[in-house]
């Protein structure tokens, strides 16, 4: 099993203090690999907002799951 942390908005994602950190202890605390996607994406006209991609971003992501072998 391996948790998948989705694309933040490049400029809400640097506002995020302990962010790795709080990554690490979640892999930690679930004995599994975290594969951390949130800051993989730097253009925000790919975002409908902070958090959540429009079509053009989940085309983005999807490429980027498929490079990361998320699907294998």
């Amino acid at each position: 099993m391996r948790l998948v942390y989705a694309p933040y908005l490049p400029r809400f994602a640097q506002k995020m203090m302990n962010l790795d950190q709080f990554l690490k202890q979640i892999g930690e605390g679930a004995g599994t690999e975290v594969i951390d996607l949130t800051r993989a994406i730097d253009d925000e006209n790919v975002f409908a907002d902070r958090v959540h991609l429009n079509g053009a971003g989940r085309q983005v992501l999807t490429k980027l799951l498929i490079a990361r072998g998320v699907f294998n």
